[in-house]
């Protein structure tokens, strides 16, 4: 699976291109969206970590997994994987695990249809890093905290389903 990730300034929206099995598919991330999903990609890092260490100990192996995540990651420039329809809005965000521990993601419209995403750890680090990189270049003024900065007030309302 390849991951590309875009501000188009006119939708004032992210626009996640994935390429799944040689076909691309299209979500648009709002800012609320993105706000909501970077600390759900995060708390399935942290799964895997002891869980007897210290908040600092922890974090601090967090950031030393990302960071080796990244210095074998390729951010070429490469031509936007073409897309087999119009984008879909992102609007429900479903997050769990397979029976093998892999990462699952599924996005999906309003009208329930998307695409689920089985991801390793590594797949998890490449999408942090590109909202990353991309979320500031948007002038949304939306923080990307790291974990132990993040605030969980405010979801309630919010269509995450933990599966």
């Amino acid at each position: 699976m390849q991951l590309q990730l875009s501000h188009d300034p006119a939708e004032d929206r992210l626009l996640l291109r994935l390429d799944i099995n040689g076909q691309g598919h299209g979500f648009w991330l709002t800012r609320r969206m993105t706000g909501l999903l970077w600390p759900v990609l995060w708390s399935h890092l942290e799964q895997g970590l002891a869980a007897g260490a210290s908040d600092a100990a922890r974090h601090w192996l967090l950031a030393l997994r990302h960071q080796e995540a990244r210095a074998g990651q390729s951010l070429a420039a490469v031509p936007p994987i073409p897309l087999i329809g119009e984008p879909r809005l992102l609007v429900t965000l479903k997050h769990g695990n397979d029976a093998s521990g892999r990462h699952v993601l599924t996005l999906l419209d309003r009208d329930d249809d998307g695409e689920t995403l089985t991801m390793a750890d590594d797949g998890l680090h490449a999408l942090i890093r590109l909202l990353y990189e991309t979320v500031p270049t948007t002038g949304w003024d939306l923080p990307l905290p790291l974990p132990d900065q993040a605030d969980p007030s405010g979801v309630a309302d919010v269509p995450l389903v933990r599966h």
